[in-house]
């Protein structure tokens, strides 16, 4: 191995231990050790660069990507340990049959820096995304075919992001549904609401990012379609497409699939 795919080895490496580190950093079991795990890495990682700052032409050597190396490997083994343990795979199964007072007290358990609300809010908001990434960029999703994932999800019921996963035995971390507590915290001029009623006592916040979690497959509508009376973000302004026209658009198509919506602010 020349010095150039050395480089990149170890960049590789590194790289591999931040990612574990971030899965590994919310659960209950292991946050301490990928804390020190991530800790013991940037340090061969600065070590590498006050060598070379310091005209050394032998770093990254082997050894150095042999500890980066092993610590991914006893950062992803403690990981997967954590998450085909018994309260992960509980949960998996109490979130795909819908018991979600259950998955909340189990969420709980299996990961950090999950709490349960103070005061639940009387509604909770998804943000409905109209804008997709294309090769040419963001592109718009056009009103009617918008309409029609509307009208599925208020019919078939709101999933995690991802989709829905089948229950698996294997280390697999458990996806909730996120939600909001305001329309403003969606950061999205369209937005879905539904009471929060029987979800509350399933309810957890995320202390990290203030979301609120829900671990289920799916939570069912049907929700109101709530749209912001003007856009703030500079990327409307800059579309072709003015924000009123596509949203007068929209409501149209919403309302020939028998869907109200109104204006949130």
């Amino acid at each position: 191995m020349d010095h150039a795919e050395r480089d990149r080895a170890f960049a590789e490496l590194l790289s591999g231990v931040i990612e574990r580190h971030a899965v590994a950093s919310r659960l209950q079991s292991t946050v301490g050790f990928a804390e020190e795990t991530l800790s013991k890495a940037l340090r061969v990682g600065d070590a590498v660069r006050r060598a070379l700052r310091d005209g050394g032409s032998d770093r990254p050597n082997e050894d150095d990507c042999r500890q980066l190396e092993d610590l991914a490997t006893r950062l992803e083994a403690a990981t997967d340990e954590a998450l085909v343990a018994r309260t992960a795979q509980a949960l998996r199964t109490a979130a795909a049959a819908g018991r979600t007072t259950e998955a909340a007290r189990l969420a709980a358990q299996l990961f950090a820096g999950l709490v349960r609300p103070v005061t639940a809010p009387e509604f909770v908001y998804v943000g409905v995304t109209a804008r997709r990434r294309a090769r040419s960029g963001e592109t718009l999703v056009h009103p009617a075919a918008l309409a029609e994932e509307i009208a599925a999800q208020s019919r078939d019921g709101l999933g995690p992001a991802s989709g829905v996963a089948p229950v698996e035995e294997g280390p697999v971390l458990p996806e909730p549904i996120a939600l909001a507590a305001s329309f403003d915290a969606t950061a999205s001029e369209i937005v879905l609401r539904r009471p929060t009623l029987e979800l509350a006592d399933g309810l957890l916040e995320d202390t990290a990012s203030g979301d609120l979690l829900i671990f289920s497959a799916r939570i069912a509508g049907p929700f109101a379609v709530l749209l912001a009376r003007e856009a703030d973000d500079e990327w409307w302004a800059a579309s072709s497409t003015p924000y009123a026209s596509y949203c007068a658009a929209l409501v149209e198509a919403l309302e020939r699939l028998g869907i109200a919506s109104e204006t949130a602010r």
